[in-house]
């Protein structure tokens, strides 16, 4: 009994439950958002749900596994105005609609790569974020600074 009530425990903190996931309704070969506005990207006010997921940083590199993402979410703001910072990221995106991109002065200013590397280069603005939209996305991205 103790063991199922521990698994079940585990499942629901893997889990933030605001809504249900937003179903990738546009077929398994286009990656674009169809419910997700650019607006509540620029907004960033983190509303998600997500399944399965880990956040890590091992010696600078930084990576995000998420089985299952709908939603908003900020995973990583910057504070250090003025300064120029280069990106340089890996994602793999399994299935599912995502988009990763970096909003800075709130606006959209660069979309990343999903299927493969990129690098971007910015200057961080008065309000700069790396920010993840998706819709019943399963998606690896991997990224050092």
């Amino acid at each position: 009994m103790k063991k199922i009530l521990f698994i079940i425990l585990s499942c629901l903190t893997l889990t933030s439950c605001s809504f249900g996931h937003i179903e990738d309704s546009n077929g398994v070969d286009d990656y674009s958002l169809v419910t997700i506005t650019n607006e509540e990207i620029i907004d960033s006010s983190n509303f998600y749900v997500q399944t399965m997921s880990s956040q890590v940083v091992i010696n600078g590199k930084y990576t995000v596994k998420i089985n299952k993402f709908s939603g908003v979410k900020s995973i990583n703001d910057f504070n250090k105005q003025g300064q120029q910072i280069t990106i340089n990221s890996i994602i793999s995106l399994n299935e599912g609609n995502l988009k990763i991109c970096l909003v800075n002065e709130h606006e959209i200013e660069y979309e990343f790569n999903l299927f493969g590397s990129d690098s971007y280069t910015f200057k961080v603005g008065n309000d700069c974020k790396l920010v993840i939209a998706g819709e019943s996305a399963n998606f690896k991205m991997e990224y050092t600074m």
